[in-house]
């Protein structure tokens, strides 16, 4: 909001974030959490891009598996809920914004980090949310060809974890608008077209004198 207020961004793709993102939160609630509020903890507009080189047979990771509210110990199987994991973050989710790329899949895993048990290929529009416990470890393979672009977000039932950054983005758009319609309000006609002049009805009494009619003057 801020780059769009300085106008290195445009207004109307801040815009188009802010309510992107309030809807996805909006869809998790009611499918994960209907009877209990969600608040937007953070919002990450994130792109990965293959590098250069050899891409065959790639297994290396773009993210390596972890879950996201716990630390994830693959060789016990535990997923400790405490610092430094972001331990308020009860569900996450992942908008795709386009798929002209190769790699970049989405894996969940058993708690060992090695068995995948669920594979997910981006699609342009396809959103992607679960509970952001150590019930679902998961990791993103490499991107090989191309840019793969998504809106990862995370929600939370605590209001007080509510992203502030989300809250301040909609109050400085809120603002640019406003100021942007009374400099319009202000701001005079470059062409302003000329009033028609009046017209003026002048009765005229016949010299027979019969009924008046009426003559233009412009």
């Amino acid at each position: 909001a801020q780059l769009a207020r300085a106008g290195t961004v445009g207004t109307q793709g801040a815009k188009l974030l802010l309510e992107v993102s309030e809807r996805v939160r909006t869809l998790t609630q009611a499918y994960f959490s209907p009877e209990r509020p969600l608040h937007l903890s953070f919002t990450h507009l994130v792109c990965r891009s293959a590098i250069e080189g050899e891409q065959e047979q790639r297994m290396d990771l773009s993210h390596p598996v972890h879950a996201d509210n716990c630390v994830l110990d693959p060789d016990t199987g535990e997923c400790w809920r405490e610092p430094p994991a972001y331990t308020y973050r009860d569900y996450s989710g992942l908008l795709y914004l386009n798929d002209d790329f190769q790699g970049g899949d989405l894996f969940f895993t058993e708690p060992n980090a090695l068995t995948v048990t669920a594979r997910v290929r981006p699609r342009c529009g396809r959103l992607v949310a679960f509970s952001s416990g150590g019930e679902n470890p998961h990791g993103v393979w490499a991107v090989t060809r191309g840019r793969r672009c998504a809106l990862a977000l995370w929600h939370t039932w605590a209001p007080e974890h509510r992203e502030q950054e989300w809250i301040e983005a909609q109050e400085l758009l809120q603002e640019s608008e406003e100021e942007e319609e009374e400099e319009e309000e202000e701001m005079p006609s470059k062409d302003p077209s000329p009033e028609p002049p009046s017209r003026r009805h002048q009765r005229v009494q016949d010299k027979a004198g019969k009924a008046p009619r009426v003559r233009e003057e412009l």
